[in-house]
């Protein structure tokens, strides 16, 4: 008995079906805007946001920092660099530290923080805070992303969105080593602390997977022994630190600059 023959015809037509349906359901990998982009779908794929930018979503709202942020710009133009200086980038927290010159001796400080933004609202308009003249590291603030309000990111969105800082701050900054600052826990936001502290886990995985990348944890520094927020280092609002918050933190800062220093000499010498 012979075999009934493949009609090609049919074949043809049941092809791109075939195709789309192991399309919907496999991982692909898109090159979108210069950046690689993994993308996972279970459902249809709607191919008019296969190339958005990465940071499209988070653009308009962005916006509304632009008036802060071209006066940082001013700024890069107008002030020197020192190449042993740290960058410290951000919101709020480094918007208001003041005395972050004094805070961190020896080491020459440079702070470029505006709003209460977000980590997305930092990735927007980070190539316009960072200086083009050479530093010796730049250190990342932000904590306005989990807020207990109905637009807060999620731990993974927010590890993406860092990811990208980090792309765009090898390319701004080649040769500076980065260094991401937890998110600090706060009585103000002492609700969502759980979904803070799954971040904060999220975000150093990350960092532990990246060369030249460090995370420097706080949460030791900042509760006390019934892990609840230490209120004499917070201003009124329970949110932004105060003169001995500020010190505190910059403590464990120069340490953790200085920790990594003596260990890269140590590898040199060793070489």
């Amino acid at each position: 008995m012979s075999r009934p023959k493949l009609d090609v015809r049919i074949l043809a037509l049941a092809l791109p079906a075939l195709i789309s349906l192991f399309l919907h359901h496999e991982r692909l990998s898109l090159n979108c805007n210069a950046r690689s982009l993994e993308i996972v779908h279970s459902e249809a794929i709607d191919e008019n946001s296969l190339c958005d930018d990465l940071l499209a979503r988070y653009r308009s709202e962005a916006e509304k920092w632009s008036d802060e942020v071209a006066a940082l710009e001013r700024l890069n133009a107008e002030a020197p660099i020192d190449p042993s200086s740290v960058l410290f980038v951000g919101s709020s927290s480094i918007r208001l530290w003041e005395s972050i010159k004094e805070d961190m001796l020896p080491i020459p400080a440079i702070r470029r923080g505006f709003g209460g933004a977000k980590l997305s609202d930092l990735a927007v308009h980070l190539c316009k805070i960072v200086p083009t003249a050479p530093v010796r590291s730049v250190v990342v603030f932000v904590a306005n992303d989990i807020r207990g309000e109905t637009d807060d990111k999620s731990p993974d969105e927010i590890v993406q969105i860092f990811s990208n800082v980090v792309e765009q701050l090898r390319e701004l900054q080649p040769q500076a080593r980065i260094y991401l600052l937890a998110i600090t826990p706060t009585r103000a936001r002492w609700s969502v602390w759980p979904q803070i502290q799954l971040a904060n886990r999220e975000l150093q995985s990350f960092c532990e997977k990246i060369d030249g990348v460090e995370f420097i944890p706080t949460e030791d520094i900042f509760l006390n022994t019934d892990s609840q927020p230490r209120e004499e280092y917070f201003q009124a609002d329970r949110l932004h630190l105060n003169r001995e918050g500020y010190r505190v933190w910059s403590r464990r800062i120069r340490e953790s600059l200085e920790k990594l220093d003596a260990a890269q000499t140590a590898k040199r010498k060793a070489g």
